[in-house]
């Protein structure tokens, strides 16, 4: 695919406001020595009071059995309701458009 939505989850530790549903839409480039590059956009909230806009970068560092695509992602969560909520994640994990729906 060229491009996603994608829906998530976050759960952060030491702080009040702990989980946080994401939606957000990726554009994804073929790389010549990574994978993938996949700049995107994601809106997010946690339902009671806390939400934001957070631009993130996913990398795709190699493929794993020409199915899946080991990952690293970095974003940063600007809060539309107070500046000391803005956040920073770093996450690796699993890519595959096997379950995606190609349009």
């Amino acid at each position: 695919p060229s491009g996603y939505i994608s829906a998530g989850y976050s759960h952060q530790f030491g702080t009040d406001k702990k989980n946080y549903f994401k939606l957000g839409y990726k554009k994804i480039f073929d790389g010549k020595f990574l994978e993938f590059i996949a700049p995107g956009l994601d809106l997010f909230s946690n339902f009671k009071g806390s939400s934001g806009i957070a631009p993130e970068i996913t990398i795709g560092l190699l493929k794993i059995t020409g199915v899946f695509t080991l990952y690293t992602r970095y974003n940063y969560s600007f809060s539309f309701e107070n500046s000391e909520n803005n956040f920073q994640e770093i996450s690796i994990g699993l890519f595959t458009n096997f379950f995606s729906i190609n349009l």
